[in-house]
């Protein structure tokens, strides 16, 4: 972890309906790195066999999150996974239920490279996705990219399905990857 990061929110509050999240954010040093605001369901319950953190499926589902450009999060991935993201810019939307969500997550970068694969990968410049989310699947409805220039784009989506969002914690359902569409 970074030094002198720090949590806030405004207030935070958990119940049986779910964990609240009023403007809450995420500082590293003087910069603000993510910023998130809702309501998750997630329940803590100490006494349940099956794990202290529980997810109810059909408690509302509200989130807004949104990251600041070129944080120290942004290093962070970086570090963990070699993948450098220059002015990336990342929010989500999501809404409905556990077991029934409905939103949208977007990630807008001006560059993306790959500098740790041992095969040298082509750097992604003016990247910009739109992943759709809901009980069915998952469908990136928006994908645009220069690669060496040349621009590209796609559209693709996964079949996702009432299994897929019945336990997230024990995940013991992934997607059929075999039904995507590219």
């Amino acid at each position: 972890g970074q030094e002198g990061q720090l949590a806030h929110a405004e207030s935070l509050s958990g119940g049986a309906g779910g964990l609240e999240i009023n403007r809450f954010s995420i500082t590293g040093g003087t910069q603000t790195v993510c910023r998130a605001e809702g309501l998750l369901p997630l329940v803590l319950e100490p006494a349940n066999s099956a794990g202290l953190m529980q997810i109810n499926p059909y408690s509302l589902l509200r989130l807004q999150l949104a990251t600041e450009t070129n944080s120290v999060l942004w290093a962070e991935i970086a570090s963990l996974t070699g993948v450098l993201l220059e002015q990336p810019e990342l929010s989500a939307d999501l809404g409905g239920t556990w077991s029934s969500p409905e939103g949208g997550i977007t990630l807008k970068a001006r560059q993306i490279r790959f500098p740790r694969v041992v095969e040298p990968l082509p750097t992604l410049t003016d990247v910009d996705l739109a992943l759709q989310v809901d009980q069915h699947g998952a469908r990136l409805t928006r994908c645009r990219a220069e690669i060496e220039g040349q621009p590209v784009e796609l559209t693709a989506g996964v079949p996702l399905g009432p299994p897929f969002w019945s336990d997230p914690l024990k995940r013991q359902h992934w997607p059929d990857w075999t039904r995507g569409t590219a």
